[in-house]
């Protein structure tokens, strides 16, 4: 678990305006910046040929989930 002194470090790595044909460079450059810490890219197209590409951490993840409300067992609330 973690305390309430211990947060990790929340980061969010968006880049926009990328055209199509660089957007596997940018992903290239982003896994080699982050690593390991790396939860999900999302990959959103905005305008004509521009992308943005947004890489989420896991600790992101982690302060997003509730402890407190757990995931249902299986069989809860099916029927």
């Amino acid at each position: 678990m973690l305390d309430e002194d211990e947060k990790p470090a929340v980061t969010t790595d968006k880049r926009g305006g990328i055209p199509l044909y660089l957007i596997s460079n940018v992903i290239e450059a982003l896994v080699k910046k982050h690593g390991d810490a790396i939860f999900q890219i999302i990959i959103q197209r905005k305008h004509h040929h521009k992308f943005t590409i947004t890489v989420e951490n896991k600790a992101e993840q982690l302060l997003s989930v509730n402890p407190e409300s757990p995931a249902p067992e299986e069989g809860d609330g099916h029927g």
